[in-house]
């Protein structure tokens, strides 16, 4: 069966239903036992669908926005971080933005500064 087969989709879209419901953390795409089925490609496609928006902020943390059912309104977990107050990334049915906020310098999005030199005297 397709990673992002129909039934596979209805499963990890009921998973963040449940935990916008609760207001819990967006699950990771690996990592906690009891969420290891889904995957960054679930939470893409459904996205795609517009089903959820997913906005990525500081350190990674997600926060999953349901558009869809009896759960619409309700997202999962905001960002604890200190400054995460916008996110960087929003994914929805539009695709990927880039809000230009936060954007981590390991992406490589911030300008590189060039190297200071002195000024020459007499020039």
């Amino acid at each position: 069966m397709a990673l992002t087969s129909p039934e596979n989709l209805d499963r990890a879209f009921e998973i963040l239903c449940a935990c916008a419901d609760k207001g819990q953390r967006c699950p990771p795409a690996s990592g906690h036992a009891a969420h290891s089925f889904l995957k960054s490609a679930h939470t893409s496609a459904l996205a795609k669908q517009g089903k959820i928006r997913i906005e990525v902020f500081a350190h990674n943390w997600r926060v999953i926005t349901i558009l869809v059912g009896p759960h619409k309104g309700k997202h999962t977990e905001l960002s604890p971080y200190a400054g995460a107050k916008k996110p960087y990334q929003i994914i929805d049915a539009r695709g990927a933005v880039f809000t230009g906020r936060n954007i981590p310098a390991d992406r490589g999005a911030q300008r590189r500064r060039q190297p200071w030199s002195p000024p020459r005297l007499g020039e």
